[in-house]
This record gives structure tokens, sequence and C-alpha cells, in this order.
């Protein structure tokens, strides 16, 4: 609304655009100087100051207290919160008649109740008023009063009504004896004959509160707008005086309406034209018409005939404010109506069939058309939506439906088609609900408190709300009055599409409750919405009837049979021959019924029990409708229930005659109560009916389990929005509690809680925190309080770890999480197994298995870890051997092994020795022929000679050694470990006889070979006789035979043993004799080298392969095998297996994608080597 500034300047040009009746011979923009009697006179155009300086010549200056905006002209700005003038005391002193005239511009955004004038006095002991005159634009009306409001003698116009705001309007009050006149724009409008109370008895002549801009109440607003002219006179002025002195105002304001009323295009009329009453200014307008057969002076056309010219008539308004009028006419050319061709194909262009894109509810086919045609359809898929437009939507998961959609538009014979595609989509999954949405306004002592606010549940309690956005409006409204009181949201049945509807009614500003029961909106504010938070424009729609004097808290429920929404309010129905609805009346609950919130049935009347009903609400449980409505009678002892609540119930939603149930519902537990609003537990069987105490407590909840018995017990903790008023709690699904905070106050959402490590001894219950740190959507973090599952004592009676959950107040989905870890605080065991047993001298002459088993009582099977050094050679690497290890060396092996396990508690070192001698011993002889004897004498490396035996009788029985002997022998060595050498000879020829010497010659077909390939002699053994040399010849290395043959010829090849050791060796070869040559024998140099390796990798499954070979033997020892990711390295070391192969788990590794590489660290007699790194992607 625009407010006009300035306006008194240009009047002069404004008078001569139109005539004015009755002009005055005052200059425009300048009242009359009407001087006779004057008290005081405040002309208020001043530039600067605090100062009202009074023109009346009696020097009686008002001061201006607080912000002092001046406009010269314009008069003084009062700023509603700081502005008004006191003028001095007693003023009213002797005036037993008095007249008070003023320009007054009032703000849209007046707050009530206020004072325009208050002349008198204010109690020092209540702050009331105590005796005054005053003056108030809410509702219009001037009076006297000898003490507080109780004793107001008041003079009004009937019907009471509001003084317009945002425009200039020129108010008076005379009074003389027994009559009060109010003037508005110089034309009386209200007369009190029965006064009584002089202005100069108030207070006995003694006034101290006299006030432009303030009341004499302490708690009221002060005045916002502009005031000017003001003028207190000790006589009643007549009306001629009182019309001159409002006709600046007046012819200016006038002139501002005539230049804004407009009509629009008028040139190519087709329609009815809707002709306003008042101009935007508050000027009121009559019409009337230079041709009715064209237009008619309330608007209504007749269009010329088809294949007619145009018609043309002439409509002039007349605008009247006070004692002035204006005229302004508009030229309306009104088309021809179309043919019946023209007529059906304009129809079916213009039909219109709301949300055909996304339908998810029935819809609403039009039946009429624009012209006067009729609409039927038809469809190509009934199943889905039918021709009269009810829909059944895929099931979840079977997608979207598309349907065509046909009208036939028609006017006698005459009629065309249109097809319209629709688009279906699929329902939605059921989902519990998970939480609730509260929403409401605030009142009407703030500005902004009618208007819609919401606010989300504490996870899923349905008595503790709290505030969204920020508390601030999330709708607010631009249509109608601009005012939204009593917001109702419905799910719609097929759970995906929600609608909100709200009163449209302010009462901030105005607080005139009977205006807005006869004069009020007939309409619904209406929005649409799928998701909670994306709501359409805001939509006006009318549902009253024209009888109806306000339509009030709209609610709605479904009824299945029907098909369709019903929905519901309060309305005063006044008779059809009372337009200006100034007859007494009561409220009654009215209802239409829709499917789409736009087009609705005509309204009915459905709750009429002979005295006022409002506020309505409801809710079905197994096939029962629960209306719950407030007794809007005044409280007495004929109605003691009145300002409580009644319920009732019924099978049928519409029906009239609803059983009785249960009144008084709310007494004892509030004073009075209004607004209910009632839904169910998202999580039990039970009822909430929250029942606002309006004036007092606000909304109270209380509860049942029982629809049926009507008792409802008040709720002893709650926690509800600061000021909430009328308004609706909507169960929602998880997915939409989360939306709703994610979009209105992401500082609410719970995203995460911070995981809380504990530590506790076996046996002793964990210290679970009273509190846990929240993380929120908009990033942020709180400690909130946390209730934790009970701990049964199983869970901490031995060393291990499990997790405790706990629930938050702030959440219904998001868990606290506390791990507990009950330290391992005892070794692991760990045991060794040689296999075979070992034998009685402590010594294996073969290979040895030993199987070291590790375990713990939190961690089970462990993999111990193993040390193997040989006697001799420094000590060896710690491996994880998960496998048993094999042995094969000669020697004595150190055997050492540990466990470790997660907690890092040790098993400490065992250890097992393992002794190997797998060589038989050497035994010589030595003949003296001379002395008829044979000497024997043995070696072994390892284990040492047990014995040296020796044979007469071929080898048949065998003696120990212990003399020199004297004949020839078979004779052999045994060693500790229980090896037996290979037998040998020792011939002692017959006396007398010369054994022949002997040469023996020895060469290597190779002197150097890789450990692991058998090296070859080539030995000859020559002598002097004609026989050849016979006989056997043996390899030594040291000690040890390494190979032997027998000569043929003289000649033997040898291939000697393949695990000689790494280095150059000497190696002597022994020619034994025969009966006719003596032994002899000769050296020959080898040189071993390390065999070499080769390492591959390979993957199965979570288990990683090394193998390591070498060419002649297996190779032994450790693998050193790495598994990196960025910046994570994994190191193992195991030993290979008695193949040569390793094994690692990956299960053992964290998830994640690795880079493998293997390193055997080679041993004595096998060289190091690398495998080719491989990828491996561990996964769990």
């Amino acid at each position: 609304m625009r407010i006009p500034i300035g306006r008194l300047a240009s009047a002069a040009v404004a008078l001569l655009l139109f005539p004015l009746v009755a002009p005055s011979p005052a200059r425009a923009g300048e009242a009359a100087p009407i001087t006779d009697g004057l008290v005081l006179w405040y002309k208020l155009d001043e530039k600067s100051g605090a100062r009202a300086t009074d023109s009346s010549g009696h020097d009686r200056n008002g001061t201006v207290t607080g912000a002092a905006s001046w406009t010269g002209g314009d008069g003084l700005t009062f700023d509603g919160s700081s502005t008004y003038v006191k003028a001095p005391d007693n003023v009213l002193s002797g005036l037993d008649s008095v007249s008070i005239s003023f320009d007054v511009l009032m703000d849209p955004q007046q707050a009530a109740p206020y004072f325009l004038y208050g002349f008198g006095n204010t109690s020092s002991s209540t702050g009331y008023g105590d005796g005054y005159l005053f003056a108030t634009g809410n509702s219009l009306r001037t009076g006297i009063a000898s003490g507080n409001w109780s004793t107001e003698q008041i003079t009004a116009p009937s019907p009471a009504r509001l003084l317009d705001r945002g425009t200039w309007k020129h108010i008076a009050y005379t009074q003389t004896g027994t009559t009060g006149i109010l003037y508005e724009d110089g034309t009386p409008i209200a007369t009190n004959n029965a006064i009584t109370i002089k202005p100069s008895a108030i207070g006995a002549g003694k006034t101290t509160a006299n006030y432009i801009g303030k009341s004499n109440y302490n708690g009221d607003r002060l005045f916002k707008g502009k005031i000017k002219d003001f003028r207190m006179y000790d006589r009643a002025l007549d009306g001629t005086e009182l019309r001159t002195l409002a006709e600046p105002v007046v012819t200016t304001e006038l002139a501002a309406d005539r230049a804004a009323l407009d009509l629009g295009d008028t040139s190519a009329v087709t329609a009815d034209l809707t002709l306003p009453a008042t101009a935007p200014y508050g000027s009121k307008v009559t019409w009337t018409t230079g041709d009715a057969a064209v237009i008619t002076s309330t608007g209504v056309v007749t269009r010329p005939a088809a294949g007619q010219p145009d018609a043309t008539a002439t409509l002039t308004a007349t605008l009247t404010r006070g004692s002035l009028t204006a005229t302004k006419s508009f030229t309306v050319t009104v088309r021809p109506a179309l043919t019946a061709a023209e007529a059906v194909q304009a129809a079916a262009a213009g039909l219109v069939v709301h949300d055909i894109d996304d339908v998810r509810g029935n819809l609403t086919l039009p039946a009429t058309g624009i012209h006067g045609t009729t609409v039927t359809w038809s469809s190509d898929r009934p199943d889905v939506i039918d021709g009269t437009g009810i829909v059944h939507r895929p099931g979840a998961g079977q997608g979207a439906a598309t349907v065509a959609l046909t009208a036939t538009v028609s006017t006698g014979a005459a009629s065309a088609t249109r097809t319209m595609t629709a688009t279906v989509p699929e329902l939605p999954p059921a989902r519990a609900k998970a939480g609730y949405l509260f929403s409401y306004f605030t009142g009407e002592g703030t500005a902004d408190g009618e208007q819609i606010y919401l606010a989300v549940s504490k996870a899923n309690d349905p008595l503790s709300y709290r505030e969204v956005n920020n508390a601030k409006p999330v709708l607010t409204s631009s249509l109608g009055t601009k005012g939204l009181r009593d917001p109702f949201i419905i799910r719609s049945p097929e759970g995906d599409k929600f609608y909100q509807i709200a009163t449209d009614l302010k009462i901030y500003g105005n607080g005139d409750w009977d205006a807005s029961q006869r004069t009020g909106s007939k309409s619904i504010m209406v929005w649409e919405s799928t998701d909670l938070v994306n709501w359409t424009d805001q939509r006006l729609v009318k549902v009253s009837p024209d009888t109806a004097g306000n339509t009030w808290a709209p609610e709605a429920y479904y009824d299945s049979g029907l098909g369709a929404y019903v929905v519901f309010w309060a309305s005063k129905l006044y008779a059809a021959n009372d337009p200006n609805h100034t007859g007494g009346t009561y409220n009654k609950m009215m209802y239409a019924t829709t499917r789409d919130f736009r087009t609705f049935s005509e309204a009915k009347v459905w709750v009429d029990p002979g005295y006022s009903v409002i506020d309505s609400t409801m809710i079905d449980h197994n096939g029962t409708y629960y209306r719950f409505t407030k007794d809007e009678r005044n409280n007495s002892s004929t109605s003691p229930c009145s300002k409580f609540i009644i319920e009732e119930k019924s099978t049928e939603l519409r029906s009239t005659a609803y059983s009785f149930v249960k009144d008084c519902i709310g007494a004892g537990g509030v004073s009075a109560g209004e607004g209910p609003l009632v839904f169910k537990s998202n999580t039990e069987d039970r009822w909430y009916l929250f029942v606002d105490e309006y004036g007092g407590q606000g909304y109270v909840p209380f509860t049942s389990t029982d629809l049926d018995t009507g008792v409802w017990t008040k709720a002893t903790s709650y926690s509800l929005p600061k000021r909430p008023r009328h308004g609706t709690v909507l169960p929602v699904t998880q997915e939409e509690y989360d939306r709703l905070l994610t979009t209105y106050q992401p500082n609410l959402l719970v995203t995460g809680v911070d995981e809380v490590p504990l530590t506790t001894r076996a046996g002793t219950a964990p210290t679970l925190p009273a509190q846990v740190t929240a993380k929120y959507a908009d990033g942020s973090s709180s400690s909130v309080a946390v209730t934790w599952d009970a701990v049964p004592a199983s869970a901490y009676a031995r060393p291990g770890r499990f997790s405790v959950s706990g629930t938050i107040t702030e959440s219904q989905n998001v868990k606290a999480t506390a791990v507990v870890t009950v330290p391992d605080e005892g070794a692991p065991t760990v045991t060794a197994t040689a296999t075979p047993a070992a034998p009685a001298g402590g010594w294996f002459t073969g290979p040895v298995t030993v199987t070291v088993t590790a375990g713990d009582e939190v961690d089970g099977p462990l993999v111990p870890k193993v040390r193997v050094t040989r006697s001799g050679e420094p000590a060896g690497a710690w491996t994880d051997q998960s496998v048993p290890l094999t042995i094969d060396r000669d020697g004595i092996h150190l055997v050492e092994y540990v466990a470790v396990d997660a907690a890092g508690n040790s098993s400490g070192i065992g250890s097992l020795t393992v002794r190997i001698d797998r060589t038989a011993p050497v035994s010589q002889a030595t003949v003296d022929v001379k002395g008829r004897t044979v000497t024997l004498r043995a070696a072994d490396d390892t284990s040492g000679v047990s014995r040296v035996e020796y044979s007469r009788d071929g080898g048949s029985t065998w003696q120990p050694y212990t003399v020199p002997l004297n004949a020839t022998v078979l004779y052999r060595a045994v060693d500790v470990a229980g090896n037996v050498e290979t037998t040998n000879q020792a011939v002692l020829p017959p006396a007398g006889v010369v054994l022949a010497p002997s040469t023996t010659k020895a060469a290597l077909t190779s002197a150097k070979v890789s450990y692991g390939t058998a090296p070859v002699v080539q030995v000859t053994v020559s002598g002097a006789l004609p026989a050849k040399p016979s006989g056997t010849v043996r390899v030594l290395l040291g000690s040890t035979a390494v190979g032997s043959g027998t000569l043929s010829a003289g000649k033997a090849t040898v291939k000697l043993a393949r695990n000689i050791g790494v280095g150059t060796r000497k190696l002597r070869v022994v020619y034994q004799g025969d009966s006719r040559y003596a032994g002899s024998a000769t050296e020959v140099t080898l040189k071993v080298v390390a065999a070499a390796s080769r390492t591959t990798l390979s993957v199965k499954g979570k288990q990683l392969t090394v193998k390591v070979t070498a060419s002649g033997v297996t190779p032994a020892g450790t693998v050193r095998i790495v598994a990196a990711r960025g910046r994570t390295t994994v190191v193992r070391t195991v030993r290979l297996n008695s193949r040569g192969t390793a094994v690692l788990h990956l299960g053992s590794l964290p998830k994640g994608t690795y880079r493998i590489t293997a390193t055997y660290s080679g041993s004595g007699t096998v060289t190091r080597s690398a495998g080719s790194p491989i990828t491996v992607k561990v996964t769990r």
C-alpha cells in the first residue's frame, strides 16, 4: 500500500483535472483560519526542534518527546516507539464543550492498542487511564471517561470499523451538552446523545497526562504515522466549519484516488468486469453506465452476437470522500460472442488440469469450460486414471506410468477434443515415522507473529521440540490480510505430498476481533510440497460463502470413501439480507471437499449446536473419527464446560450427528483452552492432544491411551517452542526429519557421534561417560547427554573388546558407541616338538621336523617367531613360523622360539637343541707287513666316533677293535649318532710277501661347480706288476668320505656328494691297496660356489606364496616380504619350508591395494635373489 507523501503541495494542480462538488473557499493545502474558541493549535509544520508551537495565541506550546522527525507542511512523524507530544497540564480545565480536529496518516504497521490522542490523567498505581478524553482508530471511536475503561462513554460508527491506514484522514470530535459527534473527512459518522461527562470534570480540571500520539494507559502502544494541524476548541464546531477544516486532505486524497483508479485494459472486453467500490486510498466509488445493454453499472457484460461489430459504452466512476466528490470515465469496448465452433476450440485450449505432470493423487477434471461449454473425459489407461480423475498409482518399484487423458468439449452440436499427457509416479515405499514436525504461529503480539513457524522434535520425542530457521517464520504471507494463523499440514494418503493451509487473518496492528468476524476473509491460504521444505507459491482460495464474516482455523482430513479431502473451518454466517454483516450470529463449523485444494465444493454447515464453536480437529482410529472442538460460549454456571474442548466420534467423517464422548477436556490443566491439535505417537498406542491456554501457559500437552473414554491427562514434562499458538504436529520419516533440519537448522541435525574409547580390567564394569560429542550437519559439535545400553557382566569378564551403544536425545537413528577394551594381561603359551623323537644318544641321523605352536586365551592361535642357530655359525634370524620347521644339516642346532600376543605380552624365549649327524665316520687301516699287523683308526667331524669294528668272517660277525690285528680283516667305524661306515678291507699279505708300491692319480672333470652339483673325479691307480691294481678308492674331505669307487683295470670314476660346502676344498683320494699292491693317495682341489636362486610370487585368494628355486638344491633360510600402500609399509620375515616355499596370509593386512616385493636372503650354499613385484588388493 502506498503512503502518500507531500500531496498538499500538488492539490491545486489536481483540482484543475476534475470538477469538485461543493468547493470550499479555503485555499487548497491549508485549512481555513477558524480561530474562534481556539484553546490550542499545533500546526506541526516545524522543520526542527522539540517544540510544538501553539498558534492559538495562548502560548500553550507542546513538547516533543523522543525522535522528532519534521516534514514541514506534511506534519510531525511519530516513529511508534518514542515519539509523542506532551501538551501543557490542565488544558481541559473549564471546558464544558470541546472540539478536537486534526489530520492523521496512520502507518499500516501500527500496533494496537493505541490512542491518537489522550487528554487526562494516568493512575500512578495501576498505570491505567484515570479520567480522559481520547480517540483511536482500532476500532474507530472517540470517548470520554471519568475513571478507567469501565467508565468510558463512546461515540463510534455502527457497524464498527477501522480507521483507514496509509492515507490522510481528517478526524474531529465535538461535544456539547449530552451530545458527542464523531466526524471523518468532515462528515459526521457517529453520534452519542447520552454523554454525561464534561471535559472540565476530568480530574476536577487537573490533567497531567495530555498527549498527542500516546495513550493514557502505560501499557498501550505509541502512535506510528503522521499528524498535523491539531486543534482544540472550547466550543462545538458546526458541520460547515469541520468540512472546511477537512477540505485540504480530502481534496488531496480524492485527487490521488481519482488518479489511481483503474480498470485495466478495457479495449477488448469479453467477460464481466469487477468494479471496485473503494478506491486505493479509501474514497468510496459508485458507477453509472452509458449503455446498460453493453455493460451494467455492476460490471455485467453483454457481448454482441457472433458476427456483429464491437459494442462500446462509457462507465463513469463517482468518487466520494467526505463531502467532496469527483468523477472519472472509462470507455469499454465489448467484443462480439464467439461462434459455437470458436467457443469449443477456445474452451478446449483453456482447459487446465493441475499437477498433470506429477499426478500424486486424484485429479480434478473440469466438467465445464469457458463460454458455457461442457467437458467429458476419457483415458487410455483407466486402470491408472479413469475418466472421473480417480488415480491408482503404480506400486513402489514399478516405475512411473504415462496416461493420455482426452477432453471432449461441447456446446450444442459443436465439439472439440484435446489430449493431455499425465505422468503418474510410482508409490513411495512404506517408511516408519521417526520424528515430528510442529507447524504453528506465535500470536498477534509481534509484527511477524502471525506467520508460519516450524519446530522439529528431539529425535522421536512427541513432547520435546526445537525451533528451526533460527526461530524466524518459514512461510510468510503476501496475499489477503498478509497474516497467517492456525497453520495445518496434512500428508496425502499416498504419503508423498503435503498441503499446508492457514487462516487469512492479521490481528496485529488493529486488535479488532469483532471486525475480523464480520468483514474477515472468506478464503484460506494454501501451499503444496512433496518434501516439506520446498513449497509452492502461496495461493488464496475462497471457500466460504458470501454470507460468512470469517474463515477461521481451516483443517483437512482425507475421506477415502469420497476420494477427496474434507476441509473444515469456523465461520459466522450472516443473513443473506445483511450484506454488511451488522447482525448478530455465532461461529459454526463448515466444510467443503476438494481433491487438489484449488477447486472446492460448496460449503456446508458441519457443526451447529446452537452456540458458537470453533477450532475443530480430528483423528481416526480403527475406522472411527474422533473430533475435538472448542466450545466458544462464555463460561457460566449453566455452561461450566464452555471455553474448553469437547470430544465426539463418528464412523462417517462428514456426519452432522457425531456422538458425544466427553466435554470439559482441559479443565483442571488449563484455565481455558482452544486450538486443539491431536496426533498419534510414532511408537505406541498413545495419543497426544495439545490445548492452547491463550493468554496463559500457551500450548499444554495432554495424553490418552483410549480415545473412547475421553480421558486426557496433562503431561508432567514437556518442552515446546517459544510462544506456539494453534498449529499442527505431523509425524515424519527419518528422511523427512533429516531434510527439515538440513534445510532449516543444520546445527541441530546430528550426523555422527565421536566414538568413546574406554579401558577396564577384567571383572570390572566400565565407567561410561554421561556425555558424548555429537557432530552436526553444519560442521559444529557439542557435548550431549547419552543413555547407555545395559552392559552384561559377561562382556567384561575376560580380556577382549566389546562395544556399548547409547541413545542421545538429539537423534533417533544416530547412536553413540563406546568401544571398551579389557586388556590382555596374560602371557601367551608356546611349545616346541621335534619329530621324530630324539634317539637315546641325542643325535638324529636324518631330517628333524620342529613344530612350534603358540596360543593365547584372548587372541587364540598365534604365529610364533623362531630362530635357528647352528653351532659355530652366526645367530640365525627371527622369522614368523606358521608351518613346521625342517632341519636337515649336520650339526648342533639351537632352536629358539617366542610368542607375543596382540597386547604385547610375551611368552618368553624357549629353546630346544637338535643334534643331527647324517654322515658316516671314516676309518683307515695301516698294514704293517713286517710286523704282521693291521692297525685301525677312525674319525667323525660331528657326533664323534663311537667305535671301530672288524670282522674276520666276511662280515658275518663284528667285533670292537681294541688292538692291532694280525689278519686280513673287514673294518668299519660307527659314530655316536649311530651312522655306520661302508665296510672297508685291510689285506695282510702272506708272510714274506712284499706288496708292490702303487701310484694314485686323480683329476676333476670340472674344478669349479655350483653347490648341489655332484663333482666327478677320474682316478687311475698304477703299479709295476703285470696285474692292474684292484680294490676301492675313497675321496675324503677331511675326515668325511664324500665318494668312493671300485677300480676296474686300475681306473675308477667317482661321483662325489652334492653337498660339499661352498669354498675351495682339498680332496684326498685314497687307494686302500689289495693283495698285491700297497695303498697310495693323492689330492685334488675343488672350488664350490653358491647355487643361483630364483624367487617368484603368486597370490591365490588371501594367500601370498613365495617360491625360491635353485638347480640341484632346495633353498633354505628366510624371505623378507614388504607390502607398501602409500606411506604405509608392512614388513614380514618368513622361513622357507622343506620345499623352498614361504606362505603369508594377506588377511592380516589392513584393507587396501599393496605393492608387494619378496627378497630371499640367501644362505651359505644358495645366492640371494629378489622376485618381481606384484600388486594385490586386500578386501574385507
